[in-house]
């Protein structure tokens, strides 16, 4: 989806550097915001949590490697492999404890089966 200028036209994309645990952005100013794995390799997950509640102003969705998962089995064991070197992987009942303190109305924790590979 692209977002839309004052005048309708495409508005141009700008990226911002910044630090999970630290963002530069006022309380409540998006509408959504989805993070997919970002959390598995920074050092204060909570604080990274609490700054994305912080941000968003109706709905997020947080990506994490799970634990129980095939691909923890192929790419994650013993430190892990490639771009998953260094990456926490968690179990999804450690997740609701990261949320403790925050004005969070409904959490919902959802699992996908990804096959390794792609394989059926």
């Amino acid at each position: 989806m692209q977002v839309a200028g004052p005048d309708g036209s495409p508005a141009p994309l700008r990226w911002v550097g910044g630090d999970l645990r630290c963002l530069p952005f006022r309380d409540r100013t998006f509408d959504r915001v989805f993070s997919v794995a970002a959390l598995c390799f920074v050092d204060d997950e909570q604080e990274a949590v609490r700054e994305i509640v912080r941000v968003t102003r109706r709905r997020f969705a947080i990506g994490w490697l799970n634990r129980d998962s095939l691909l923890y089995r192929q790419k994650g064991v013993k430190g892990g492999i490639g771009s998953y070197r260094g990456a926490r992987w968690r179990r999804p009942e450690e997740l609701p404890g990261l949320f403790d303190g925050l004005p969070v109305g409904t959490l919902e924790l959802r699992s996908c089966v990804a096959l390794p590979k792609g394989d059926v």
